[in-house]
C-alpha cells in the first residue's frame, strides 16, 4: 500500500497504528532512510504514525474526505 501510495497510485492515508510502540524501529528506519537519501525526501510524510485508536481512525476519516483519488496529494 506504501509503495502504491508512493507512486501514485492512490491518495488513501498510509496509518501505521503501534499503541506498544512495537514497530519503533521500522519508524526510525523510515527517517533514516530519507535523511541518508536511499529514498526521496518527504517519502514517508504521507504515514500517520499512532498509538491511539480513535487517532489512527481520525486519520483514515480525513483520508477519505480528501477523495483518496489518484493523483491527489
Amino acid at each position: 500500500m506504501w509503495t502504491s501510495r508512493s507512486l501514485g497510485m492512490h491518495a488513501k492515508p498510509v496509518v501505521v497504528l503501534d499503541p506498544w510502540d512495537d514497530l519503533a524501529g521500522l519508524r526510525s528506519l523510515v527517517a533514516g532512510l530519507a535523511e541518508q537519501g536511499f529514498v526521496r525526501p518527504g517519502v514517508g510524510d504521507h504515514l500517520v504514525w499512532t498509538t491511539d485508536v480513535d487517532a489512527a481512525l481520525d486519520a483514515v476519516e480525513r483520508g477519505l474526505h480528501l477523495g483518496g483519488a489518484v493523483g491527489a496529494p
